[in-house]
């Protein structure tokens, strides 16, 4: 995916809320919710896909995270996942 010719809500959330942090806790927390569990759940895949664009290390997400037992866990778990993916493919074609 070409972020620079699709939309991400990623992007603009987090120049509404200040940081990928802020966004990161808030999405967190919107998936607590029953009534916003799936847009949060979709919304954070977009994160994850903006966290992969710029390269984010994973020790960088898993501060960004403040990573502990409960959702971001989870979240920090898939996106290093996707990450060594990333950096498999990378690596075989270079």
């Amino acid at each position: 995916m070409n972020l620079g010719k699709t939309w991400n809500p990623a992007v603009a959330l987090t120049r509404v809320y200040g940081s990928d942090r802020k966004l990161a806790d808030v999405l967190m927390a919107a998936e607590k919710v029953p009534s916003t569990k799936a847009m949060a759940a979709e919304l954070q895949n977009w994160q994850v896909i903006l966290w992969l664009y710029r390269m984010l290390e994973p020790r960088r997400v898993y501060s960004l995270l403040r990573v502990d037992e409960g959702a971001s866990r989870n979240l920090f778990r898939e996106y290093v996942e996707a990450y060594e993916e990333v950096v498999r493919i990378l690596s075989t074609n270079t």
